[in-house]
């Protein structure tokens, strides 16, 4: 399959492969109302059978070993595995949490990569692709490569979410100016309504650029499926988007209070009034997950690094790093899936 193939395959992915099951979907909704259960003690949730990989609780051989086993790419020099959510890819460590670098030269050594560099990686919160090239020679190469090939447009990154809202469109390319801002004690990202050219000459602000894409949604609870194409890397820019679309990314707990329900619609209120903590899920959902409000705090973001696409003289590297086992349990709980 060509390049232009592969990323019309996954671009053009559309919610009409599922309109008979969205059809059903909307009718028993109709049908039942706005009824409600509690969690069953009996159901299975993502946390069962080690569904839920907690990297600040493992130790660090443990880390090493699922970093190892977790290749997804190898061929001409490039390899990439895939990491789980929550991992920090460098800093200092809290409570004592290890990062990607704290395991690095094990992780190269049980990768027959001993002198591997890191290239890129998804954010802490996020999992999946970690991109790396051999040796010092072929990561310049590669990122000469990857950044000759963004100005032509010739690079995809492909995420992929499960998100608790439905967008109003269900197609679209957003541009916002991102900046940071100091939220209570924490530095978050934020939308700039009035940014400069002086702020962004400054890099005080960021344009961004993101498309996406529904793949599939459930209208009863009020939840979907969804893939964003960022255009350049920005801090939390994927979190800031989807509540730009009063939409928040299941398990995100640093953003998703930012839109508030006001008499049953959804608003988008000033990052400095919303609330922090956990992720507050609407009951109907927290119940069809079979979670008890204890465990919200617990759930990971729900946001990975599935594909990455990328045309290069050399020849054309295509990623694709498969989702955790969480991400699967929670698509098939709230009846999401990816179309074919």
């Amino acid at each position: 399959m060509t390049f232009p193939q592969l990323l019309t395959k996954f671009s053009c992915a559309s919610v009409v492969d599922c309109q008979w099951r969205r059809l059903l979907s909307s009718l028993c909704f109709s049908m039942a109302g706005n009824e409600d259960t509690a969690p069953s003690a009996n159901k299975k949730n993502i946390f069962s059978k080690s569904g839920v990989l907690d990297v600040s609780e493992i130790d660090r051989d443990m880390l090493i070993k699922v970093l190892v086993n977790s290749v997804a790419y190898e061929k001409d020099g490039i390899l990439a595995l895939s990491k789980p959510a929550g991992l920090p890819v460098s800093g200092k460590r809290v409570d004592g949490q290890l990062s990607l670098m704290d395991v690095w030269g094990d992780v190269a050594d049980g990768v027959n990569r001993p002198n591997a560099v890191l290239i890129s990686a998804p954010e802490k919160e996020s999992s999946g692709i970690v991109l790396l090239a051999d040796d010092n020679i072929t990561a310049n190469k590669l990122s000469r490569d990857i950044a000759d090939a963004g100005k032509r447009s010739q690079v995809k990154r492909q995420y992929i979410a499960l998100i608790v809202g439905i967008p109003e469109h269900h197609q679209g390319s957003q541009k916002l100016n991102l900046g940071q801002e100091i939220i209570g004690e924490e530095l978050r990202t934020v939308i700039k309504h009035e940014a400069t050219k002086g702020s962004i000459k400054r890099q005080e602000t960021k344009n961004t650029n993101v498309d996406y894409n529904v793949l599939d949604y459930n209208v009863k609870l009020n939840s979907a499926l969804i893939e964003m194409w960022p255009l350049k890397a920005y801090k939390h820019q994927l979190q800031v988007h989807t509540t730009s679309m009063l939409c928040s990314i299941l398990g995100d707990h640093l953003y998703s209070n930012r839109v508030q329900s006001v008499l049953g619609t959804p608003v988008l209120i000033d990052p400095n009034e919303a609330r922090t903590g956990p992720q507050k899920l609407p009951k109907m959902l927290r119940n069809a997950m079979n979670l008890s409000v204890s465990r919200v705090p617990k759930l990971p973001l729900h946001l990975h690094y599935n594909q990455l696409f990328l045309r290069r003289p050399d020849g054309d590297v295509h990623v694709t790093a498969p989702h955790p086992t969480y991400f699967k349990r929670s698509m098939k709980l709230l009846d999401l899936e990816m179309p074919t």
